[in-house]
This record gives C-alpha cells, sequence and structure tokens, in this order.
C-alpha cells in the first residue's frame, strides 16, 4: 500500500482545524467510515513530556480525550487559528464553522470582535 503524504500531529507547530486519521494513511485508509475525523490540533494540549495530545476541547472535535501523537496523522489543514480569527473579524462568520455561533468563538479563542455604533 501507498502512504498518501500526511504529517505526524506531533509535527504542528500551531492550532490549526483539521482532518486527521490514526496511523499514517494509506491509499486504503478512507474506504471504511470512521477513517478520518476533524480535529482542532492544537500543541498547547500535548502533555508535558509531548507523547499525548488532548482532544475535544474544542467545538466541532470528532475525537475526545488523550491520543498518542505518534497514533495521530494530519492528512489536511482545513482552517488556521488566523484564517478562523479574519472569518470572525470580517466576515462575521455565519455560525458554520465548528458548527458554532461566532460569538461563542470569539469568547473561546480571546478575539476582539469589531464594536458595531
Amino acid at each position: 500500500m501507498e502512504l498518501i503524504k500526511a504529517n505526524p500531529v506531533s509535527e504542528v507547530s500551531k492550532r490549526i482545524l483539521a482532518i486527521v486519521t490514526f496511523g499514517p494513511p494509506t491509499d486504503a485508509t478512507g474506504t471504511r467510515a470512521g477513517d478520518y475525523y476533524q480535529v482542532t490540533v492544537d500543541p498547547d494540549k500535548r502533555s508535558p513530556q509531548g507523547d499525548y495530545i488532548r482532544f475535544g476541547l474544542y467545538p466541532g472535535d470528532e475525537i475526545n480525550g488523550w491520543q498518542r501523537c505518534s497514533a495521530i496523522w494530519v492528512v489536511e489543514e482545513l482552517m488556521s487559528a488566523e484564517q478562523v480569527k479574519y472569518e470572525l473579524e470580517v466576515n462575521k462568520l455565519a455560525p458554520n464553522v465548528y458548527s458554532k455561533h461566532p460569538l461563542e468563538l470569539a469568547e473561546r479563542y480571546k478575539i476582539e470582535l469589531p464594536v458595531e455604533d
């Protein structure tokens, strides 16, 4: 089986919204339901020794709890933290990102929204 281009979650250096899978993906990965998951990968949520990462702390995460970093691979980045902030501030994000209301996202990520007069 041929490996698909992906990076271990341990190589992520900034918070991103991503599609991930368990183990290095092959060309057969994705042929069963549940092979891919959407999660927020936040390097600040790694264990003190860096071997584990905590998922399920952000709206829309499809994996919950502590997972071994070596077992999770990022297949595709969907959105960076900067993109989420841009969408919130400039486009007044419709409640479809993370399936949550933009004010909840702004509060969770400590983003200051423009004040309307």
